[in-house]
């Protein structure tokens, strides 16, 4: 058994409610998404040294990413997702931390209040992930060096495309923590045992 990727667990947490409810309409769903340099693994490379991205942003892995057939496999999981998915990593100026906008088609007119319920109904029983206000976005050092992902929701002024953001710590919710969090699960732990 493994644990999904940083990249992964922030585009399934940010998707999933919007999938499970079967509210993708036709089009494109495309996830714009930043790691720090952490993020990009240990490779002894200039691009992912601090000081060369310090000032700096890249986009990366442009012919396809390894976590974006990932993401698509757990949404199917819940329900079919036939849409063009386009994923984009980046590596941004900072030690940690994914931060990602999920750009979804939806199948009719909704309201980011709307869509927000959904979340936290969908949400509510999860003690690591938080939906904030809609149009509120979600900050790295608010989910930096803890097990919390933290999901904002808005919409397009057509109300036609939700915008989901979230944003996680790669080395903790992204890997580290979420083992320790299925560890607990899978031995019948209380889910939030040696977590913050």
């Amino acid at each position: 058994m493994s644990n999904p990727g940083c990249f992964a667990t922030t585009g399934i947490l940010a998707g999933l409610p919007l999938v499970t409810h079967q509210l993708i309409g036709k089009g494109a769903i495309i996830l714009d998404a930043k790691s720090g340099v952490s993020g990009a693994g240990r490779k002894v490379e200039a691009m992912y040294l601090y000081s060369e991205l310090d000032e700096s942003m890249q986009a990366y892995a442009l012919k396809g990413h390894r976590h974006q057939p990932e993401i698509f496999q757990e949404w199917n999981r819940a329900k079919k997702v036939t849409n063009d998915f386009v994923f984009v990593p980046q590596l941004a100026p900072m030690n940690r931390g994914i931060f990602a906008n999920l750009y979804v088609p939806l199948k009719k007119k909704m309201t980011a209040d709307a869509i927000r319920e959904l979340y936290v109904n969908y949400y509510m029983r999860e003690p690591f992930v938080s939906i904030l206000n809609t149009y509120e976005s979600p900050e790295m050092k608010a989910v930096s060096y803890t097990n919390h992902c933290q999901i904002g929701i808005s919409v397009s002024a057509s109300g036609r495309e939700a915008i989901i953001t979230a944003a996680l710590d790669n080395l903790v919710k992204g890997a580290s923590g979420q083992a320790i969090q299925n560890m607990n699960l899978m031995f019948g732990l209380e889910e939030t045992v040696g977590l913050l």
